[in-house]
């Protein structure tokens, strides 16, 4: 972590490869780094007064977008889901989630609507959805005694079928939720 061509933390939180073959690395307190097919790493890192910069140094989710982009959530302050542009290495929409600051630690693209991210959180809310055209976030819960609510606030994995998530979650199993309803 402290040799500038190396990886910028010890700490890894997300692995992603890209459609070039290059692995971008999502790290806690070191930023993004990718690691390119010759060898080399690139570092990113938040730059004071930069709202281009990444804006947290903690990179919990990466996701592939169109058009040579990745969509990146940060455990910050916010919770915040943001788009990167791999071209020009910077932050090029931004998307804070009002109901909470969660860590957004996985995300995934809707399967029938590509304006559609949905994440989840440990223990700070559970799922949300994010239409990345109108930045609407909208927070589904547990509820206890709800059975067509998420069962856990603590969502480890999701998983699409059709019009289902497939949510595992930390001690209450699997949630099997529908997203049309």
């Amino acid at each position: 972590p402290k040799d500038p061509s190396s990886i910028c933390s010890n700490n890894v939180l997300k692995l992603y490869e890209d459609k070039g073959g290059s692995i971008w690395i999502g790290t806690l307190k070191g930023g993004l780094s990718l690691y390119a097919k010759n060898g080399k790493f690139e570092n990113f890192k938040p730059i004071a007064n930069d709202p281009l910069s990444l804006p947290s140094s903690s990179v919990s989710s990466i996701l592939g977008a169109p058009d040579s982009k990745l969509w990146l959530g940060f455990q910050d302050e916010i919770g915040s889901i943001n788009l990167f542009d791999i071209a020009s290495r910077r932050i090029i929409k931004s998307f804070n989630n009002p109901y909470t600051s969660c860590l957004p630690c996985l995300l995934t693209k809707d399967n029938k609507n590509p304006n559609v991210l949905w994440f989840a959180s440990f223990g700070q809310g559970s799922l949300f959805k994010l239409n990345t055209i109108s930045g609407k976030f909208t927070q589904y819960k547990h509820v206890p005694g709800d059975i067509s609510s998420v069962s856990n606030e603590n969502t480890f994995s999701i998983l699409q079928d059709g019009n289902i998530l497939w949510i595992g979650t930390g001690g209450d199993g699997l949630t099997k939720f529908n997203k049309k309803t």
